[in-house]
């Protein structure tokens, strides 16, 4: 049974609970207009933060507190092997720009757990992470994809345009 949470501004105490639980936390999360940077300016308060767009999970402080409790979720329902929702939760971070949910997401491609198999695909997300363990993962997946399947993961990277959501 799930038990689904609502908050405002939590703790970083509640969330790590939310996540070994299984949680979801739900939060009302509005986009940041041109309107509210303006005010939020004018008032000297920060609320989005210099940031790598491949990134946007460092932007704010929710999307950064909520792609970590995903991700620990994610682990969570790793370590119980459901591998859709583990899919699920690292798809998530991956595409807000979190490094490690993108190593995981490459592993589900790679090895079909949670998904199809899809080399190419994996090979973007390992390289998307900038890891050092992803050099390993990206070599090894090199000697399986043909040259033209490699400058397609590479390109897929390159056009990566991570998500607010």
């Amino acid at each position: 049974m799930r038990t689904t949470v609502s908050i405002g501004s939590a703790w970083c105490a509640v969330l790590a609970a939310a996540a070994v639980f299984g949680w979801a936390v739900l939060v009302d999360a509005a986009e940041i207009t041109d309107d509210m940077r303006a005010r939020a300016a004018d008032a000297g308060v920060v609320i989005e933060y210099p940031h790598d767009p491949k990134r946007p999970y460092q932007s704010t402080d929710y999307l950064l507190r909520d792609t970590n409790v995903r991700y620990m979720q994610g682990l969570r329902y790793a370590s119980v092997f459901q591998l859709g929702d583990a899919f699920e939760m690292f798809l998530l971070g991956a595409m807000r720009g979190h490094a490690l949910s993108q190593i995981h997401l490459g592993k589900y491609y790679a090895n079909g757990q949670g998904t199809d198999v899809d080399l190419v695909e994996a090979y973007k997300w390992f390289r998307l992470s900038g890891e050092p363990n992803a050099d390993y993962y990206m070599d090894v997946l090199a000697e399986q994809l043909t040259a033209g399947e490699v400058a397609e993961a590479e390109q897929r990277a390159r056009d990566f345009v991570g998500s607010y959501e």
